[in-house]
């Protein structure tokens, strides 16, 4: 049984937004699908084609071509996984708001750490929907939600952004963007140098940021830290931590 779905912010009472033509057949709202997994693609193209209002403009398994496509098929809605590889999620996302503000756009993710759900809040997306707990009729009803005007994120997202804003432990109030970026770094397992290397950092800078980290977390040793990026969602085997944004 699914978990109850959280639709409370940005609630548009405007019944008449351009978005609510989702609910208005025959139009159908063009989506580009951004994933890096073949296979979640082709589910979801599979199901698109049974659901009269809504219809594939594109699809990619890289961030590199998203903007492009949704440029070219003058799409309405982006189903994106933030994590998709060569470029971050979060800088696309935070892009296509400024350049084409008419855009909708739902984090499709794979795990709720709580470092992807704050950057999913933080990146302009519209709703969210987790692909490890909820179903196909999640999705449609973020979809429906999301261009209706309104936003919609699921109970997972709900849950983790209230502990994250809520705890006054937790990293969103304890640490500084720079920060955490270069805890991406650490939990990869990279020194102070190669560090200072990708960020035009200083060793000592770098060592400096190391060490309020220990402070401001209560953390006393690297291996410590590193698990604690990992456990948080920092990084993840296989995730370049280059693509981690400071805004």
């Amino acid at each position: 049984m699914e978990d109850p779905i959280f639709h409370v912010l940005c609630y548009c009472k405007n019944l008449s937004h351009p978005y609510s033509r989702l609910l208005s057949a025959p139009y159908q709202v063009k989506v580009v699908i951004a994933d890096a997994h073949d296979l979640f693609r082709s589910l979801l193209k599979f199901w698109m084609e049974s659901e009269p209002g809504i219809g594939l403009a594109a699809e990619t398994g890289s961030g590199l071509e998203v903007h492009q496509l949704i440029k070219e098929h003058k799409a309405d809605l982006l189903l994106m996984d933030p994590l998709i590889p060569e470029r971050s999620g979060f800088d696309i996302a935070r892009e296509l708001s400024e350049d084409m503000p008419g855009l909708r756009m739902i984090a499709i993710y794979p795990e709720g750490k709580p470092y992807l759900v704050d950057q999913i809040q933080r990146s302009g997306f519209h709703g969210s929907v987790c692909k490890n707990s909820n179903t196909i009729k999640t999705l449609k009803e973020a979809i429906e939600n999301v261009q209706g005007g309104n936003a919609y994120f699921c109970a997972q997202t709900c849950r983790i952004q209230n502990i994250l804003y809520n705890s006054n432990h937790s990293f969103a109030r304890l640490l500084s963007l720079r920060e955490q970026q270069i805890l991406a770094y650490i939990g990869a397992g990279m020194d102070n140098e190669d560090i200072g290397a990708q960020l035009k950092l200083s060793p000592a800078t770098v060592q400096t940021h190391r060490r309020n980290l220990f402070r401001k977390l209560g953390i006393h040793d690297t291996p410590s830290l590193m698990r604690y990026a990992i456990e948080q969602g920092f990084w993840t085997p296989g995730f370049d931590p280059s693509i981690h944004s400071t805004q």
